[in-house]
């Protein structure tokens, strides 16, 4: 959505997006006419230029990896933990009436959760 925006911009108005580029190199420290040189090699080449805008101008960065995948992840995830507490209640009910030991109901449950926060982090590949 903000990159449909910054490119109609830059079609529509080149002057100032080019203006607003020189702007921000300046505010770091760099000379007009650096500045001028670099937007100027930049943004002749659209696609770059847009980039460079939403890194550097709105401060987005690109987005990584595959979204079905990470959309993918996101459900199964969802899906494990909200039936890891069911599962353990259920559980329970049957435990409970021999034994009194909460720690293996919340055992089996805290490691349900490690295991998914893992395992989603290692498909994703980010930390976790």
């Amino acid at each position: 959505m903000e990159r449909d925006r910054e490119e109609w911009e830059l079609d529509n108005f080149p002057e100032g997006e080019v203006k607003e580029m020189v702007e921000l190199y300046e505010s770091t420290g760099i000379s007009k006419a650096d500045a001028e040189s670099i937007v100027g090699s930049f943004s002749k080449y659209k696609k770059q230029f847009v980039d460079l805008m939403m890194l550097q101008e709105l401060l987005i960065t690109p987005p990584e990896g595959s979204p079905v995948l990470s959309g993918l992840t996101t459900f199964l995830s969802f899906m494990i933990i909200g039936s890891l507490p069911m599962i353990t209640y259920i559980g329970s009910i049957f435990h409970m009436e021999r034994n009194q030991n909460t720690t293996a109901v919340i055992g089996p449950l805290a490691v349900g959760f490690i295991t998914t926060a893992v395992t989603s982090g290692a498909l994703v590949m980010t930390n976790w």
